[in-house]
């Protein structure tokens, strides 16, 4: 039986990945398709090589199709066999080629997101440079952005098995000490720029007591929650992040503490913020789809992705 200070640690992230590179490069070799020597779970070529990752032939064309009509991001690993972008495309892309939008109220309801009315559009990879003002680069991306007949909205971001939110480039490549701005926003660089992210914190309130007090920037690590929770503010909507129940570097629960990035961003939001995020796993999303829309392809999504023998540690509920 684990100590008191051990039932406090979360597992650890790397337990369960290799297992699943396994199972990806096993279901790789079984389609014949090419894989790296060195990492069987990683599509040979370059990043051209993308659609091999998409199970469905049909997605791919709907995929090419918006390319083709709208600035499109395609993550650089999206050849990558873990590739979060790539599984939300094999999970997701079937339920908008078929304008399921059932699904989505489902999902919705599941995750406990209350809304006046009822899914009638989803986009992947939503975009709006005037919001934070990113007039350069690429801008924050929403990876699916959902509407209702009454108006509200949903900004949904989707994990695999990345060990965090994205975090600020300017501290990641060392041009900022991670000093936090909250009390003086000229201490930021992106501020100092034109970026509009913290007078956005501020308008809605996310500069808590709590988080004004702490000395390291809430961007050093949490930079894209955030980024995608004033999104879906500023469109008066919410944030859903999907995550994987096995990954416990978002979300997990011990007898005694909650831990993981999410749980860390949510405790850090005030209540009216809280009320507008919420989070559901890519493991609910499937059984969802088992009962309410099980399309030709699903089966071949569980296999590539979730059939393993157990699950690592229980998903916090916060």
């Amino acid at each position: 039986m684990p100590s008191q200070s051990e039932d406090k640690i979360a597992p650890r992230r790397a337990d369960w990945l290799p297992a699943l590179r396994a199972q990806v490069g096993a279901y790789f070799a079984e389609k014949g398709l090419p894989a790296r020597a060195t990492a069987p779970y990683i599509l040979a070529g370059g990043k051209q090589r993308w659609p091999l990752n998409i199970i469905d032939p049909e997605v791919v064309a709907m995929i090419r199709t918006i390319i083709a009509e709208r600035p499109f991001p395609l993550h650089r690993w999206i050849r990558h066999g873990l590739s979060s972008q790539a599984l939300l495309f094999n999970l997701i892309g079937p339920v908008l080629l078929a304008r399921r939008w059932d699904v989505f109220d489902a999902i919705l309801e599941s995750a406990g997101i209350a809304l006046s009315g009822r899914v009638v559009d989803a986009k992947l990879e939503e975009e709006d440079r005037s919001i934070f003002n990113e007039r350069r680069g690429q801008p924050t991306s929403v990876d699916l952005y959902l509407q209702t007949d009454q108006g509200d909205t949903v900004c949904a971001e989707f994990k695999f098995t990345e060990n965090g939110f994205g975090e600020c480039s300017v501290f990641e490549s060392g041009d900022c000490d991670g000093r936090n701005p909250a009390g003086d926003f000229g201490l930021c660089y992106l501020h100092a720029i034109g970026r509009t992210y913290w007078p956005l914190m501020q308008r809605h309130g996310l500069i808590t007591d709590s988080l004004e007090a702490t000395s390291i920037c809430p961007f050093v690590t949490l930079y894209q929650a955030y980024r995608i929770l004033i999104f879906a503010l500023e469109r008066g909507g919410h944030f859903l992040l999907i995550h994987d129940e096995r990954n416990p570097s978002f979300a997990w629960t011990s007898t005694s503490i909650h831990r993981g990035a999410f749980t860390l961003f949510y405790e850090l939001l005030p209540a009216s913020a809280q009320r507008r995020c919420h989070r559901i796993t890519t493991q609910e999303v499937v059984e969802i789809l088992e009962r309410v829309f099980p399309f030709p392809t699903l089966e071949e999504v569980k296999a590539k992705y979730f059939k393993q023998p157990q699950r690592i540690g229980r998903p916090s509920q916060s």
